[in-house]
């Protein structure tokens, strides 16, 4: 009985980082994009989904394309769809790099 006290302080511990687990949410994410190529020289309207996201309940939300730290292009038209889905309209140059 004398060593037995380290096997209830594992057991305990266990069973904390399963619920831990199973408990925290996580941060928001995008988990699709939706074409996932496009072409230099077109418009394209991408179709994101959101993890954990509530883009009904955002104020002035903003879509970037980014490819690097060089070149980035703001959407022209975001539109909201649902609190895990939107919709952004890019208008892609012919010199962009892709």
């Amino acid at each position: 009985m004398k060593g037995i006290w380290w096997k209830s302080l594992t057991v305990f511990i266990l069973l904390y980082v399963i619920l831990a687990g199973f408990l925290v949410p996580l941060k928001p994410g995008i988990s699709s994009v939706n074409p996932s190529r496009i072409m230099a020289g077109d418009s394209v309207v991408l179709q994101v989904i959101g993890y954990n996201t509530f883009f009904t309940k955002s104020n002035g939300t903003q879509g970037w394309l980014k490819l690097n730290d060089e070149y980035a292009l703001p959407a022209k038209e975001i539109s909201i769809v649902s609190d895990v889905s939107i919709t952004a309209n890019f208008e892609i140059p012919d010199g962009f790099p892709l």
